[in-house]
């Protein structure tokens, strides 16, 4: 999911720290508030691309700012109020005008406030087969550089973990970056390695990739 929205911010022409900014970590309420600032200062489209960040969508402070940054009201406007005394906030209420990209793996469990920004939202779940996970790695991943791997080790790697798979194997495109680091680390087993995580099964109640 991140490989395609970046591709996609390339295609678009689109750089980071001009038209959008990405953050894969931890926000408190404070940081959260400061980067949509950040963003409505941005060239157009202004957007924000949130990764991994399933955490924060337990953070009842942080889901409303979400919510006011995703919905207008009756004049049309999006404002995002932050009250608060420190000197750390320059403004305390702000019009937020950007875009929001959310990527996830797992939607919050019985999470009704979660539930709000889904209703605010495009909603779409990804779920890729064994098929066009292996197209994608061959297409958008072995063709970039990795570390100090040569294109030839890339794809040797590659055909590798696609001779080794079976049905039951629990495939992710995050499987080719584990299988690149064992070549790496243990140039003379890393064979061993990569089948080793090969053979677990997929979890029955996994949900998949989801992009908001």
């Amino acid at each position: 999911k991140t490989t395609l929205v970046f591709k996609s911010m390339k295609e678009l022409g689109l750089n980071h720290g001009e038209q959008f900014l990405y953050y894969n970590s931890y926000f408190t309420p404070l940081s959260f508030f400061q980067t949509l600032q950040k963003v409505t200062e941005l060239q157009a489209p202004q957007i924000l691309i949130l990764d991994d960040v399933e955490m924060i969508l337990n953070d009842k402070n942080i889901i409303n700012f979400l919510k006011s940054a995703t919905w207008e009201n009756e004049s049309g406007c999006r404002w995002v109020n932050y009250n608060s005394t420190s000197k750390l906030v320059k403004e305390k209420t702000i019009n937020f005008t950007g875009k929001i990209i959310i990527l996830i793996n797992e939607t919050p469990a019985k999470n009704p406030m979660f539930q709000a920004i889904v209703d605010r939202v495009l909603f779409t779940e990804l779920e890729f087969s064994q098929a066009e996970i292996l197209e994608l790695m061959k297409t958008e991943m072995v063709a970039k550089p990795y570390k100090t791997l040569k294109q030839a080790q890339r794809e040797k790697v590659f055909h590798f973990i696609k001779k080794n798979i079976s049905p039951e194997t629990e495939l992710s495109f995050r499987t080719l970056i584990k299988a690149y680091n064992s070549m790496l680390y243990a140039p003379n087993h890393w064979q061993d390695l990569v089948k080793s995580t090969l053979g677990g099964k997929k979890q029955q109640a996994k949900s998949p990739n989801t992009i908001i």
